[in-house]
């Protein structure tokens, strides 16, 4: 009787994997509960048990206490490639760079790709957590890793370079020391973002405005200031650089009491922009309802120009991301198809065309 049900359990166990490799139950995702697993198969709830015991045996399963059971992220379809995307003091459910501009979840644009986020928090980048973060990603064996990470410093670099799978860089927090080392990198360009911003700005009958953005620390930031400020020269606007960040926090309340803090300062002089520019920031929604609590409102005392979430009262600077993500695509497959063949940095300039844009009002 024993034999006859250790085969039973490794009889379900077995067809279990075959979902798991045939994609139906995703790597990384948690498998359903035993009680809902055992009414799928016909089964007891003791089978059941037994047959996800033998997958954590094989690797197949891991348990997370409290959690759940998930299928092991290093566990794909055949045929699959891995891309994991590590990135830093990303907060609630917000999608990292490379998902947003890349658009890493269209399986039309990355067939036969599975992608695994990461994330630290932003003051361990570069110490201890991190490379064990990055050894755990190493027993992963991805075709590729995406990295989304500020204040990176030379050596660490260096080391990320000599692991066993491709490596791209991300965005521009680390462009001067990737240029330098000759590392892969991708990111959308700057000057562009900023001179569409500004263009967007006087468009709508901006005279003076306020662009609020990253901090000055980060090469991103000095390149978007310089450019805004230059292209408003040219179109003979007023523009004052303002930076801002609360990417560490990561509570909702934490971020509407910076954000309202933040706005209360920008305000206390009474003299308003006609066009407040939020650059990349995500639940603007949180902007714009502080804004209301200091009596302004949006779309009414002033305009809210944004670029990356339309949100009610706000003016949205629509991209076409789509084009910009296949040229992304292009460069992420060849290196997975040729981890040798470096194509160092590249700039998705020209795709981000004001003719490919549409400035809309969100009611």
């Amino acid at each position: 009787m024993e034999i006859r049900k250790e085969n039973y359990g490794s009889r379900i166990a077995s067809q279990i994997e075959r979902r798991i490799r045939d994609g139906i139950y995703v790597a990384g995702n948690p498998l359903p509960g035993s009680r809902e697993l055992a009414a799928d198969f016909g089964v007891s709830r003791q089978v059941m048990q037994e047959a996800l015991g033998l997958l954590q045996e094989r690797k197949l399963l891991v348990s997370r206490p409290r959690v759940g059971v998930f299928v092991n992220p290093g566990v794909l379809p055949a045929g699959f490639r891995q891309v994991v995307v590590l990135r830093s003091g990303q907060r609630l459910n917000e999608p990292s760079y490379p998902e947003h501009n890349f658009l890493l979840s269209d399986d039309s644009l990355y067939p036969g790709v599975h992608v695994v986020n990461r994330n630290l928090p932003a003051p361990v980048v570069g110490g201890t957590a991190f490379w064990y973060e990055i050894d755990r990603i190493a027993e992963l064996r991805p075709d590729c890793l995406l990295l989304h990470l500020a204040d990176l410093k030379a050596p660490e670099i260096r080391r990320l370079r000599r692991l066993p799978f491709p490596v791209v860089f991300t965005g521009d927090f680390n462009d001067e020391k990737c240029n330098t080392l000759g590392c892969d990198m991708i990111c959308e360009s700057t000057v562009e973002r900023a001179e569409l911003l500004v263009d967007a700005a006087a468009k709508l009958g901006g005279r003076r405005c306020i662009m609020v953005a990253g901090l000055l620390q980060n090469w991103y930031a000095r390149e978007l200031r310089d450019s805004a400020m230059a292209r408003a020269r040219r179109r003979n606007l007023k523009l004052e650089y303002r930076e801002f960040s609360d990417s560490a926090e990561q509570t909702r309340e934490g971020i509407a009491r910076l954000r309202g803090e933040f706005l209360k300062e920008l305000t206390v002089s009474g003299e308003l922009p006609e066009v407040l520019i939020l650059d990349s920031y995500n639940y603007e929604w949180i902007f714009c309802e502080e804004l209301t609590r200091l009596g302004i409102r949006p779309g009414h005392d002033l305009t809210v120009l944004v670029n990356q979430t339309p949100t009610p009262g706000t003016v949205w600077l629509q991209v076409d991301r789509r084009r910009l993500a296949a040229a992304a695509a292009a460069y992420l497959f060849r290196i997975m198809e040729n981890p040798a063949d470096h194509f160092g940095r590249v700039v998705l300039s020209g795709l981000l065309d004001a003719r490919l844009l549409e400035i809309r009002e969100i009611n």
